[in-house]
């Protein structure tokens, strides 16, 4: 096996990087060789290796050499990013290929990047703006490139995001997968990669292709991404939670209409090749009222017990309402209403579904020869939509088997009776489905007419045993600059969230002195706190001295949207008395995150505020970004989901996952600061709560205060001598 300096010696004779010299850096060449060992023994690795480490180059080197080895190497590297994915196949891969020579790439993404003739045609029809833009579009599809957003847009301009959409793939529109090459941007972008010898996906492909492997998709046999031999998962931080939010499933009202109407649907179809669709709607339109009937009853208890409260942020347990002598007669009559009459009504549902199911396969398995494509496709549409509410009823029965051992106390202490004669028992937060745990959780939220409605979600809260699909039969490394744990100071919760099997472990020091460039500012805490905002724990006055100190160039960060919001106002009132000569950006709804990003880069004083989106995944190198304030330590919001996460993985042996969940955040908030070299800033903690240390997140912070291995400071005027000093 060649060594690192071997394999790196062709972009040291290349001279430069994006015009930068290049050096053989000793992190570099850490990684590098690890990952070379690992992918020569077709064996693991969990890495963690700071910003400016090279990890892309150290990656994707010695896959280069494994494809010169052997022409039919096929590697996949998985990012969370759009913008990590596109570095990967837009520059470090084109820089490489015409360096090394022999060897094939490409990017795969989601449907929802490449345009669909099919799609477009159905929502085209009788819309007077969209007709003649897929009129245009039909003749070129072969001058359209991938088929992507960008390629299309050279054609027909600039396109809005809700266009687009109806113009785009869809993962239920296109799931029967049965479209060909010669038309299809998706399918065509999965035969090249399918040919290729390095793959960049992102990581809910991964999820997608762990599902079509588990027999979920019989189209695609082989998943996704077919057979290959090595997977790179870059940002793996970021890997378990993409994987639960793939996996959750959720269903309200609206989608419950649209599921119906597709299983109605599909049977009218299928008329045409047996007569029973026509016997089986009367059935249907029954499971229909009592699924509606589950829903309705959700929605009544959810109202008795939060109609008070902030809607669209209440979310419970099934399991946590029901407390001893605090239940009114009207909130027990409806409860027992759904306790009692929910599993006889949805065990009819299911049967009936599993019916509809039988029957719609065996009549597409009749027509697929005989009948035109439409109508194969209502009736897969239809097949799809009946597994999907029969897989929910086995939810919801799931939850009425299983009780959390508590009886239904009325206001005065007295057990409710059931119909059985014996004490009624309130169903249990958490199910087993495919052997995974799952939180069934209720949220509360408002439609778009105002209206408050209620959704019912099922959450995995353990994705290690579906996980391990993805490391049997290849190498694999796990690679960010954020693994570690830092209330243990291991990999451990990596690998066993992950199901990630026995492995080398690595982590590199940083290339940056961060003594040196940046100190880490905490609140004196002397300053009246924000009361305009519930919960908010920054002082106004403080932020805008900081920022005054920083000449702007600031991202200033926060865990709640109405803080944020809050924050803006007041800082636009400052601006339009001259009191504050910043310009303020702002990610709010509706803004191309993007254009702000670059408008922020190009002012070099301008101040941004964000929320938790802005805390991964954004590069700002230079003088544009010299402060990184977050008003709020970011720990996790303590809804339902998060305390029986930390339940389970308690039960586990784990007992620090809140706080690791709060410090690894904190580390990508902080990490947005320091990127290149030339780089130097501050990082200010302003929550004032950080400076109390009865306040159980005083320890946290100061856990992820020495990890920035930065010295601490504590008035602006620290903060402006530090700034100036360079």
């Amino acid at each position: 096996m060649k060594s690192w300096s071997q394999l790196f010696q062709p972009v040291v004779d290349a001279g430069s990087v994006s015009g930068r010299p290049v050096t053989e850096r000793p992190q570099q060449a850490q990684l590098g060789s690890a990952i070379a060992r690992t992918l020569a023994g077709r064996s693991h690795l969990i890495a963690e290796a700071p910003t400016g480490t090279g990890k892309s180059l150290a990656a994707l080197i010695p896959i280069i050499e494994q494809a010169h080895l052997k022409s039919s190497f096929r590697a996949v590297i998985s990012t969370e990013t759009n913008a990590l994915q596109d570095q990967y196949t837009l520059k470090d891969l084109p820089y490489l290929q015409k360096i090394y020579g022999k060897f094939t790439f490409c990017a795969l993404k989601g449907r929802a990047h490449y345009f669909c003739l099919d799609r477009a045609t159905v929502h085209s029809r009788g819309n007077k703006d969209l007709g003649p833009l897929v009129k245009k579009l039909e003749p070129i599809l072969g001058a359209l490139g991938t088929g992507e957003r960008g390629d299309v847009e050279k054609r027909v301009g600039k396109l809005d995001d809700e266009t687009w959409s109806m113009l785009s793939g869809d993962k239920i529109f296109c799931n029967d997968n049965d479209c060909g090459t010669e038309k299809c941007f998706t399918m065509r972008a999965r035969a090249k990669a399918l040919a290729s010898n390095i793959t960049v996906v992102n990581h809910a492909l991964l999820q997608a292709d762990i599902d079509m492997k588990d027999g979920q998709n019989a189209a695609l046999v082989d998943g996704l991404l077919g057979n290959f031999n090595t997977l790179i998962v870059d940002e793996a931080h970021a890997l378990e939670a993409v994987l639960i939010d793939g996996w959750t499933e959720e269903i309200n009202g609206w989608e419950l209409m649209n599921l119906a109407a597709s299983v109605s649907e599909g049977l009218d179809s299928s008329t045409s090749v047996s007569s029973a669709g026509a016997d089986l709607r009367y059935r249907v339109e029954k499971a229909n009222t009592d699924v509606q009937f589950v829903l309705d009853s959700t929605q009544r208890f959810f109202e008795l017990l939060h109609k008070d409260e902030e809607w669209s942020r209440v979310s419970v347990s099934l399991q946590e309402q029901w407390l001893a002598g605090g239940t009114s007669p009207d909130l027990l009559r409806a409860m027992t209403a759904f306790e009692e009459e929910m599993p006889a009504r949805v065990k009819s549902v299911r049967s009936t579904l599993d019916d509809v199911q039988k029957h719609l396969g065996t009549a597409i398995g009749k027509a697929r020869e005989q009948l035109g494509k439409g109508v194969l496709r209502e009736m897969s549409k239809g097949l799809r939509a009946a597994k999907t509410l029969s897989e929910f009823c086995g939810t919801l029965l799931e939850a009425s088997k299983s009780r959390d051992g508590a009886p239904v106390l009325d206001q005065n202490g007295q057990a409710v009776l059931g119909k059985n004669g014996q004490p009624l028992k309130a169903t249990a937060g958490v199910v087993r489905k495919f052997g995974v745990p799952h939180a069934v959780v209720l949220d509360g939220y408002e439609s778009r007419d105002g209206t408050h409605r209620v959704r019912i979600r099922t959450v995995p809260l353990d994705v290690s045993e579906k996980a391990k699909v993805l490391w049997k039969g290849r190498s694999a490394v796990l690679l960010s600059a954020t693994l570690t744990d830092l209330t243990t100071g291991t990999f451990d919760y990596t690998a066993l969230s992950l199901g990630f099997p026995e492995h080398e472990s690595l982590k590199t020091e940083s290339v940056f002195s961060y003594r040196e460039v940046q100190r880490a500012y905490i609140t004196p805490a002397r300053l009246p706190i924000v009361d305009t905002v519930d919960r908010a724990q920054y002082s106004f006055e403080e932020l805008t001295d900081l920022l005054n100190a920083s000449d702007g160039r600031a991202l200033v960060l926060f865990t709640a949207r109405a803080e944020m919001e809050d924050c803006a106002e007041r800082l636009r009132e400052l601006v339009s008395t001259g009191a504050f000569k910043h310009q303020v950006l702002v990610v709010e709804k509706g803004v191309d995150r993007q254009v702000l990003l670059d408008t922020f880069k190009a002012d070099r004083h301008s101040v941004l505020l964000g929320s938790k989106g802005l805390m991964t995944g954004i590069d700002v190198p230079g003088d544009a970004l010299s402060l990184v304030v977050l008003c709020k330590f970011p720990l996790p919001r303590f809804d339902v989901v998060c305390r029986k996460q930390i339940d389970h993985w308690r039960k586990r042996g784990y007992g620090n996952w809140y706080a690791r969940e709060s410090l690894q955040t904190f580390q990508q908030a902080s990490g947005r600061l320091i990127r290149s070299s030339g780089d130097h800033g501050v990082v200010a903690i302003l929550d004032q709560r950080v400076t109390r240390g009865t306040e159980k997140v005083s320890q946290t912070a100061q856990i992820g205060v020495r990890a920035l291995g930065s010295d601490v400071i504590r008035s602006t005027e620290e903060v402006r001598d530090f700034l100036a000093s360079r």
